[in-house]
C-alpha cells in the first residue's frame, strides 16, 4: 500500500502531539480505516471532509497533473478517475467530525 508511508509520517507527528492533515482520496471506508487506527492509538480525535467538486472538475485536473505519486494522471489517470466513486464517510467509522465541501473551477 502506498499509504503506508502516509501513516507513518502521521503516527510519528502525533506522537510530536502536531496537527496532522491526510491529503488522500480514500474512497471508501477500508481506505479510511487505516488512518482512523493512526488517530485512535494516538488518542486524537479524527476529523474528515470530503471535497465534492463536480466530476469534469476532478477529470480536468486529473487530466492536467503530472508527477502524481499514485500515478492518476494524464489519460491513465482519467480512466480511473471516471470509474472512482466516493462513499461518504461516516460517523459510525470513528469521525469526530464530518464535513462536505463543494468546490468550483
Amino acid at each position: 500500500r502506498v499509504s503506508v508511508k502516509v501513516e507513518e509520517a502521521a503516527k510519528e507527528a502525533l506522537q510530536k502531539n502536531k496537527s496532522v492533515v491526510i491529503d488522500r482520496m480514500n474512497l471508501d471506508e477500508t481506505q479510511r480505516s487505516y488512518f482512523l487506527e493512526v488517530t485512535k492509538s494516538a488518542g486524537v480525535p479524527a476529523h474528515a471532509v470530503a471535497l465534492l467538486p463536480e466530476k469534469d472538475v476532478v477529470l480536468k485536473r486529473v487530466r492536467e497533473r503530472d508527477n502524481h505519486p499514485g500515478g492518476v494522471e494524464g489519460e491513465k489517470g482519467v480512466k480511473i478517475a471516471a470509474r472512482s466513486k466516493l462513499e461518504m464517510p461516516k460517523y459510525s467509522e470513528g469521525f469526530a467530525l464530518i464535513s462536505a465541501v463543494g468546490t468550483v473551477e
